[in-house]
């Protein structure tokens, strides 16, 4: 978990970014494992800021591709949500198979536990 100054997002897409424009870029890699009978379909997690405001989130994938995941399979990918300036990401929440879950962190982007 980190953060990097990166530019804005053009038109609020992962596609392009506005060097001249910099916000705070933070980087989680999370790893997803399914021990479940099922396959998990949906599971992309959702970051906000200490301000409430959802988070523009885009994601890397380094081998394979990003989506449905079968029983006993396991990923790891790069999600990076971007802040304003004087912003920081507050909480992660992400919903797999019905069971919710939340992560914290600090201002300084630190895990810690979720009030």
């Amino acid at each position: 978990m980190r953060y990097e100054r990166w530019g804005r997002p053009v038109q609020n897409t992962c596609q392009a970014f506005d060097d001249k424009d910099p916000v705070r870029k933070f980087n989680l890699e999370l790893t997803l494992k399914n021990n479940s009978d099922q396959t998990i379909q949906e599971w992309y997690p959702a970051f906000y800021s200490n301000t409430g405001r959802l988070l523009l989130t885009c994601y890397y994938v380094y081998r394979g591709a990003f989506g449905a995941l079968p029983p006993g399979g396991e990923t790891t990918i790069t999600f990076a949500s971007f802040a304003n300036n004087d912003e920081y990401v507050i909480l992660m929440y992400l919903k797999v198979l019905g069971q919710e879950y939340y992560r914290c962190f600090s201002p300084q982007g630190a895990l810690i536990a979720c009030p």
